[in-house]
């Protein structure tokens, strides 16, 4: 289950986010809906950590991940669909959507990582 409670989140001295909650069961999809300029994108960027939350956390199950950066955040199974024109155009929404479907990804092996 993904858990955020109470997430602030400021854009220099811009506090965008004023104590965001939501909860996302485990193997759940969700969607955030408003007009434009409310946090939508914000929030996402926050529980992805592309953006520093500055009040609240984000948990995945029962572990903090509030801080942690955005690789390490999609490595635990968390995934971003981002917006715009920033899909595949040939694939309807729900297929676009299922790209973002996986499992938890393990380490490369060691061969790869090597530099």
């Amino acid at each position: 289950m993904l858990r955020v409670d109470h997430l602030h989140a400021c854009y220099g001295p811009s506090h965008v986010l004023h104590g965001i909650t939501l909860e996302v069961p485990s193997g759940g999809v969700a969607g955030i809906l408003g007009r434009n300029g409310v946090g939508k994108t914000t929030t996402l960027r926050t529980i992805m950590g592309f953006v520093t939350a500055t009040e609240g956390r984000v948990m995945l199950g029962d572990q903090d991940i509030s801080g942690w950066a955005p690789h390490a955040v999609a490595r635990a199974g968390v995934a971003y669909v981002p917006e715009g024109r920033q899909i595949f155009p040939a694939l309807t929404a729900a297929e676009n959507l299922r790209l973002g479907e996986r499992r938890p990804s393990r380490r490369w092996p060691a061969p790869y990582c090597q530099g």
